[in-house]
Order: structure tokens, then sequence, then C-alpha cells
């Protein structure tokens, strides 16, 4: 059953709201932005974190997290009512986390002050968040979903179901805002008005962005349920659920269908180039662009964490780090850890190996080296660290 992706249309229904070095460049910038509480930006250079107004930047060199913020004596404070006017250059009113350091300049989006649900300001700044710059206003923006950097591009993905005056709408505005990091052009592309809608990933490839977008072929908000255990509703409003994904041309502006995900599987992954699909009992992997689909055998759909990345797939789970290799179209096995401290991962970059380890003492927000981690060697360094 498709658990996560009905629950995200059917009940999340409106959530709202040191530096890098210098020689970075935008295919370094990779990151990754979930609509379903997160508060990072997962990137090669760092990772960044929105507390209270607050950006944080995780180094994952040196291991420190501070504010980016290079001021003197600064005591970093966000909003308050002892601080009505911030002058921390951390602090960033009504901001998303969609953060990235690409090249010389901080790119971000936050909402519009007084006007945040429906207008959305996508800026450029200093490394050090200062010298900020509005480079587009979105209006009729009311949530994004996720916000992800690849390449030369930054895109944001967001929905409407409301009006300007708070009243619902029968069917969610669906739309996508690309932002060239290198002309600072911005295209605005419609995806239509859909029942319970969301575009829930993206990635580019070839000048063309790939778009994960799920819907109801009906209005299941006017369905009597009454009777019906859970596991009833789940299996009928499945039988509503559409997903699929969408090829957008950047060249062009073309947009039209690439495919649909079939309805007997259980979850997607769209990252990288690439489409990976789990059923319930077996896992594919295709690359955007090509027809060929590959199955992965060897290891079980449940049990595992999946991190689909550049490279293939990172299974983690029951002691274990096993990997599918684009490359050689194999699944092996990289090392083993302790059980009692289990690795779920949550995103891949051309350096780092980002996850969770849940121990008996609780979960750590971790990074491994990636050159390490492919080794066998998990040892990381703790994210929580304080300033």
């Amino acid at each position: 059953m498709k658990k996560i992706v009905i629950m995200i249309l059917v009940i999340f229904a409106g959530l709202l709201n040191g530096c890098a070095k210098a020689d970075s460049k935008p295919s370094d910038a990779i990151i990754v932005y979930g609509s379903m509480g997160t508060s990072t930006s997962y990137s090669d250079l760092g990772l960044f974190e929105n507390e209270r107004g607050i950006l944080y930047y995780f180094d994952p060199v040196t291991g420190i997290r501070a504010p980016l913020c290079s001021k003197v004596n600064c005591k970093h404070e966000g909003y308050g009512s002892t601080n009505p006017h911030p002058t921390c250059d951390a602090f960033f009113a009504e901001m998303y986390n969609s953060s990235a350091i690409v090249g010389d300049h901080l790119y971000y989006v936050a909402g519009e002050e007084g006007n945040e649900l429906f207008v959305k300001g996508f800026y450029r700044a200093d490394k050090d968040g200062t010298n900020r710059k509005l480079l587009y206003r979105a209006e009729n923006t009311e949530v994004f979903t996720l916000g992800t950097y690849e390449d030369k591009y930054f895109i944001y993905l967001y929905y409407n179901q409301e009006d300007q005056n708070g009243i619902p709408l029968e069917k969610i505005r669906l739309g996508m805002i690309l932002l060239n990091l290198e002309t600072e052009e911005i295209t605005d592309v419609d995806f239509g008005d859909m029942y319970g809608g969301r575009l829930l990933a993206a990635t580019v490839k070839d000048d063309k962005v790939y778009v994960y977008e799920a819907y109801f072929t009906e209005d299941i908000s006017k369905i009597d349920f009454a009777g019906l255990s859970a596991l009833e509703r789940e299996e009928y409003n499945a039988s509503f659920l559409k997903e699929e994904i969408w090829e957008y041309s950047i060249k062009t502006g073309e947009k039209r269908k690439y495919c649909e995900i079939p309805s007997e599987s259980t979850s997607c992954m769209l990252a990288y180039g690439h489409i990976f699909i789990s059923y319930d009992n077996r896992m594919t992997l295709q690359e955007l662009g090509n027809d060929t689909v590959y199955e992965i055998t060897g290891v079980s759909c449940e049990g595992y964490s999946k991190c689909l990345f550049d490279s293939g797939v990172l299974f983690s789970g029951n002691g274990k780090v096993l990997l599918w290799e684009n490359g050689t179209k194999e699944l092996k096995e990289i090392g083993t850890y302790d059980p009692e401290n289990s690795i779920y991962l949550t995103w891949v970059t051309p350096h780092w190996v980002y996850g969770n380890v849940f121990g008996t003492a609780g979960v750590d927000h971790v990074c491994f080296s990636r050159e390490e981690f492919m080794k066998g060697s998990f040892e990381y360094k703790v994210m929580d660290n304080g300033e």
C-alpha cells in the first residue's frame, strides 16, 4: 500500500510555517528539502538548519556547528519580545529550509513579512548572510513541498490549497519555480489543479526537469467512509491515487507526462537523474531518458533504509550496509555495524553521507566521510554540536 504518499495527500494539509569554501561550483551544491517537517538542507559543503530564525551551518570537515554570522560579539539572537529587531547576520525572518551556498553566494527562500502565507521571495546574499538581494517575488505560492539545487538550477515545488481570502480550493493548484543560478533567470511552471495534489520530488538531467506528482482522481473529502476500517479506507483512497513523473524541457518550455508509477508499487524516489521504485517483494531502478529497467535483487524491501544517490542505491539495516552500483549493476555488501546502533541513511553528496544513528541513548544526526563509508568504515561526526 502507498501509505506514505496517501498520508501526505490526505493528512498533511499545510506545513507553513562558519562559511563555505569560496571555490565551490554549482554542481557541488545539491540539497534536499522535505515537507514532512524537516528543518535541514543537505549540501556537499555542509548542512544548514534554521532554528527560531537563526541559520546554522554545520561544517562536516571540522565538525563545528555555528550560526552563519561573522559579526564580532554577536549573541546570535532571533526574534522575541526582548529582541524585536534582531541584528544578527544569521537571522532570516520567515525563512524556508532551502538554503545553499553556491559559488560566492547564499541562496534562500523566505516568506514576505505580513503576507508570508502567499508571497515568497527568492534571495541572494553573501556567504556570511549580508548584502541580501531579492531576485524574484513569487505571488500566490502558499506552501512549498521541496527545494533542491542541482547543477546550475534551483527547483522550488509548491501548492496552493486556499485562495488569497483563505477560502479552501476544491482542487489544489500545483506549480514549480525554476531559478537558473548562472543567469538568475526565473520561470514559473503550472502543473495544473488536482484533487489533493502534491509535487513530491524533482531532479535535473540533460536540461530537463523531472517532477514526481501525486494526486487523486476524485474528491475523496466527499466520500462517506462510515463503517469502514482504517485499512479499508486506505485501500479505497489508493484506488483513486495517481502517481506520475513529468518531464519539463528547460530549453523549449514544453511539459509532458514521462511515465506513470505502477499502482502496485509501495514507494518511489526521484533523484540524481534516476527513478527508484519499491514493490512488496522487489525493487527497480531506471535512469531517466533510458528505457532499461534494472531489477534489484538480494535485499529485502522491508527492514532497510534506502538512499538513492549519484552512483546507485545504498541500503542500511539489520546491521549491514549494501550498495547497488549503477556501473556493475550488482549488489554488494560494504560492511557491517552493531545493530543496536542502527544507521538510517538520509542523503548522499559527492563527499559526505548523512544520516541518523538510532541507539540505546537516543538519536544522533550524523555525517560520514563518503570515501571511508564506501570502504566499510562507519565512523561519524555528530551534527548536534553546540556553537
